[in-house]
């Protein structure tokens, strides 16, 4: 005997009414516990089996930006104690795909306009009102960029 759904709530609905909620004869019906019928602890067991546990897995995978921070440590170390550091450092990063050309372009101004390579001097000329809107973004993404480099590795510039 096939119920499809209309007709299997109406024999529930006119059941209820005539308050006979044990003759439904739909086998679905019957493999559905009341929640009553389930125990805290069974549910508890559930969760805290060892078998349960063993299966989830907790690992840490670093983003792509994370691992080609740490990849350019190596020409990162001692970059602001001359500027061919500084450039060589730059170049690294934009093969890297750290910074794109514009930014490239940033860091360039950066080294041309400061007198001395330190963070301090970067935010110094970052910060200064007589750039653009989008100079300004490009020289705080690039100061920005730079010291995240520079924690990742260890403060190694």
């Amino acid at each position: 005997m096939k119920v499809d759904g209309q007709s299997l709530l109406s024999a529930i609905y006119y059941q209820n009414q005539a308050g006979d909620r044990e003759n439904v004869v739909d086998s679905k019906l019957h493999q559905i516990k009341p929640l009553e019928e389930i125990s805290q602890t069974q549910v508890t067991n559930d969760i805290s089996n060892p078998n349960t546990a063993f299966r989830i897995k907790d690992y840490f995978e670093p983003s792509s930006m994370l691992k080609k921070a740490q990849e350019v440590r190596e020409d990162a170390v001692d970059a602001f104690g001359s500027k061919e550091h500084f450039d060589n450092l730059a170049n690294t990063l934009h093969k890297a795909s750290i910074i794109n050309y514009n930014e490239l372009s940033a860091i360039h101004y950066l080294r041309d306009n400061a007198q001395k390579l330190s963070f301090d001097e970067f935010e110094k000329i970052a910060s200064n009102d007589t750039h653009s809107m989008q100079m300004k973004g490009l020289l705080n993404s690039v100061v920005h960029k730079l010291h995240y480099v520079d924690s990742i590795n260890g403060g190694v510039m």
